[in-house]
């Protein structure tokens, strides 16, 4: 088995996930680094200290390091930049401090594109093969300019590409996307790895019983949202569907589960909310902040339908989350959700902002139980083929594969 160095800087992998920078990496992080820790391997996660420098054991196997960079406080992903030196020196004496009392690591994963940087650089000096995963990508921002930082990320995800060892994607729609924008051709050292759920918190259970447990009406059609929010989750999108689908459906709540995301969050959030105040909607919907997962849980089998109206997602762990709990899902049709959701089977998928179709799914749904009774069913069955167990089992064997050759020379 081997020794896992796991970078997430910008967010720690036990942060609540739904708010500010937290969120489906969060969950990813957490979860596979434990599931490796189950298989025997050592797993020592490195995150930007928050609350002050510490190392805790989480379980058996699994460490947190929470290193020094930059102010102990909450920090904006662009701020957090101007610390990946100081980071990445820190870390180094971690390493140091490490191999003085025999661990030695034999490979390490970055996740997100600023743990890469600094993942590139120990992997040189310590001759470390490097695994990265970027979550998502600078490239996929749409419907606005790109900010000098964003250009910036662009430059280094390329860069970093070509200097990893292994990239592992999370779907068919990941692994096509990352080739094309990165320009990236050398397809033996791409992987697809579909992350899980945690079944012992996502499962079916009584809708009457999750509704007392949320506090929301037994006889309410629920629409959940749940995810954070910000520009690219597309609520805006939703509050516009919502507003139409009062219209034939008056009776139907929406529950908003997720927390302000990203420097632009509060003012985005106030445009939405015009939205619902202009249309005499704010009594209809929900604003519940962020949750955790074993609450969200209770959201999920709360709710008749999960919405997912984002204009760009990765791989889309919200909707495997809903599958789990036996709830169908509406979105729209981006990135892994298609693997995830099957139309017309476990959910309906729409062009991304063709919002008739949007509405109509939430519709058929809601107003038609036989349907929804057979969407659910699916849903649970095609959330079977998922677990953090496999996903633990292929990164290691790309760990095993890594290891057998010389590493990836540096481009630069």
């Amino acid at each position: 088995m081997f020794n896992y160095a796991i970078i997430s800087y910008h967010t720690s992998p036990f942060d609540q996930p739904g708010q500010k920078d937290g969120g489906g990496m969060n969950v990813y992080v957490r979860n596979l680094a434990s599931h490796l820790c189950r298989l025997g391997n050592q797993c020592h996660v490195f995150t930007r200290a928050k609350h002050g420098e510490s190392i805790n054991e989480i379980e058996p196997g699994l460490w947190l390091h929470s290193i020094k960079a930059g102010p102990f406080d909450e920090i904006s992903i662009h701020a957090s930049f101007n610390y990946l030196e100081e980071f990445k020196e820190r870390l180094i004496t971690r390493f140091e401090a490490l191999s003085d009392k025999g661990i030695y690591f034999d490979v390490i994963h970055a996740n997100y594109w600023l743990s890469a940087v600094v993942g590139h650089d120990l992997k040189h000096l310590f001759q470390i093969p490097l695994i990265t995963t970027y979550h998502s990508l600078a490239a996929r921002i749409i419907d606005k300019e790109l900010t000098d930082f964003d250009e910036l990320r662009k430059v280094q995800e390329r860069k970093l590409a070509l200097c990893s060892d292994a990239i592992i994607t999370s779907c068919k729609a990941d692994f096509e996307q990352t080739i094309a924008l990165l320009q990236f051709s050398d397809l033996n050292r791409m992987s697809i790895v579909a992350p899980g759920f945690d079944r012992a918190i996502f499962m079916p259970g009584s809708k009457t019983q999750a509704r007392k447990a949320t506090g929301l009406k037994i006889n309410e059609p629920i629409i959940l949202y749940a995810g954070r929010i910000q520009y690219l989750k597309g609520l805006d999108l939703l509050a516009y569907v919502f507003k139409n689908l009062k219209k034939t459906i008056p009776e139907a709540r929406l529950i908003i589960a997720g927390g302000l995301s990203g420097s632009s969050g509060e003012s985005y959030l106030e445009s939405v909310k015009e939205v619902f105040k202009k249309n005499n909607l704010s009594q209809s919907v929900d604003f519940v902040g962020a949750q955790d997962q074993f609450t969200l849980s209770s959201y999920y089998r709360a709710a008749d339908v999960v919405v997912i109206p984002s204009r760009v997602e990765s791989f889309g762990l919200v909707a495997l989350e809903a599958h789990a709990c036996g709830v169908p899902v509406v979105a729209f049709k981006v990135g892994g959700i298609p693997s995830v959701v099957l139309e017309g089977s476990s959910g309906f998928l729409a062009d991304l902002k063709d919002l008739e179709s949007f509405q109509d799914g939430i519709s058929q749904i809601l107003l038609d139980r036989k349907l929804a009774s057979s969407f659910s069913q699916n849903a649970i069955e095609l959330s079977k083929t998922f677990s953090w167990k496999k996903t633990a089992k292929e990164v290691n064997c790309i760990t095993s594969r890594i290891l057998s050759k010389d590493l990836v020379a540096c481009s630069k």
